[in-house]
């Protein structure tokens, strides 16, 4: 199956993370041991070489797996898009930008309709842009070079926008990176680990060097370890529905980056998939989940995505943690 792009959500989410029930009484080294157990035999069955796991206990690490020796970090596809929402919640909490603010008031040279849209409905995809023009074209943006958010805000900014329903779309992070890079006087790569990764000093997170020209959206390198404790880290506390959330049906929900539903304990489950296919060696699929019970996960595993290894990547860990 070749997808010459970042992948998309696709509709199988809508299934994900919905009957679960606490386990029992395990250690949490148990629980960790069943989990890349678990992990290690969806891969298996699959035919996947090569991959590596990240097993998080309320931000610490509990165990790692690889399936072929290879440690280090590894490019995250659509899991960046965490990174760039929680790097705007930042710049908001230090007064820097609203989640009312409008694209022009930071952007002054965009052009209508671009001009009007809220930072709120490009968070959540739900801005009205409807044709993704990244679609098709992030094989030729691989490699060094400038990032291409500029070029995309260009291309889209008198774009026709539709309703404000939710629409996955990656143009909306990169005007959300143009927006960061302008408040901020820097660079979008370098606010955005300043702001996300704590302390950045200690963490191997920053652009791809094959992908990092679509980071906002796509592009970001962080070994799996440094991101699960991330997700915890800014989103285990919060209560996302008081932040900006489009409705995504199902009661599931897109806010900060990451998709998220009411769990039955009265908290929230958050989670996100991504992928890169190009039709080469370099293609690959990455998956991050956070429980409200405190468990989660990383994943980055090689090859593009069969039309099942989602949804059966998630079953497989919700079945080493919880029954």
């Amino acid at each position: 199956m070749h997808h010459p792009a970042v992948g998309p959500i696709r509709p199988i989410l809508v299934a994900l993370a919905v009957s679960m029930v606490v386990a029992g009484p395990l250690r949490a080294s148990e629980i960790a041991d069943r989990m890349v157990a678990a992990w290690t035999e969806w891969a298996g069955a699959r035919g996947i070489a090569h991959g590596q796991l990240a097993v998080a206990f309320e931000g610490r690490i509990m165990a790692q797996a690889t399936l072929d020796g290879r440690t280090g970090p590894v490019d995250l596809a659509s899991l960046s898009k965490a990174i760039t929402g929680i790097c705007v919640t930042g710049l908001i909490e230090r007064g820097m930008l609203g989640w009312s603010d409008t694209v022009g008031r930071h952007l002054p040279d965009a052009a209508a309709p671009l001009a009007g849209v809220r930072l709120a409905d490009l968070v959540t995809h739900s801005s009205g842009l409807d044709h993704d023009v990244t679609q098709g074209r992030m094989q030729n943006w691989r490699g060094p070079g400038e990032p291409v958010h500029a070029r995309i805000v260009q291309e889209i900014e008198s774009q026709p926008l539709a309703g404000p329903q939710f629409r996955y779309n990656n143009a909306n992070y990169a005007v959300l990176a143009e927006v960061i890079s302008a408040v901020s006087g820097r660079s979008y790569a370098e606010t955005c680990r300043d702001v996300v990764f704590a302390p950045p000093g200690r963490v191997q997170a920053g652009p791809s060097p094959l992908y990092g020209r679509f980071a906002a959206w796509g592009g970001w390198r962080a070994s799996l370890a440094d991101y699960a404790r991330m997700i915890w880290h800014h989103y285990a506390a919060d209560d996302p529905a008081e932040f900006p959330a489009a409705d995504m049906g199902n009661g599931m929900h897109y806010g900060r980056g990451m998709v998220w539903r009411n769990s039955r304990d009265g908290g929230h489950n958050h989670w996100h998939f991504g992928a890169l296919c190009f039709g080469g060696e370099t293609d690959f699929m990455t998956f991050s989940v956070l429980w409200s019970n405190g468990w989660g996960a990383a994943v980055h595993v090689a090859g593009c995505p069969q039309d099942d290894w989602f949804a059966t990547l998630d079953a497989a860990l919700i079945g080493a943690v919880f029954r």
